[in-house]
């Protein structure tokens, strides 16, 4: 998906996947690269595993690149169901 702003110029594109490797492991994975007032990209992915019908598994990665600030993320869950 491309959006653009007609009245600033701002740019946005948007690519998104989603891919179900077992019946029990899902990946997804993101990237939005911009061209605004600054240029910069995203990438995302996201693993998230069904051990059973009550636990799961969810781990999160990002990276961030704005104008040649580099920044990472990680974020892991362990999500219950009662």
């Amino acid at each position: 998906q491309v959006d653009c702003d007609e009245k600033s110029g701002d740019i946005n594109a948007v690519g998104s996947v989603t891919w179900r490797a077992t019946p029990k492991i899902q990946t997804m994975g993101n990237v939005v690269l911009g061209w605004e007032e600054r240029r910069y990209q995203t990438y995302d992915l996201q693993v998230l595993w069904s051990l059973s019908s009550y636990i799961s598994l969810r781990a999160l990665y990002g990276y961030l690149i704005d104008e040649g600030n580099n920044s990472w993320n990680t974020v892991g869950s362990l999500n219950l169901t009662f």
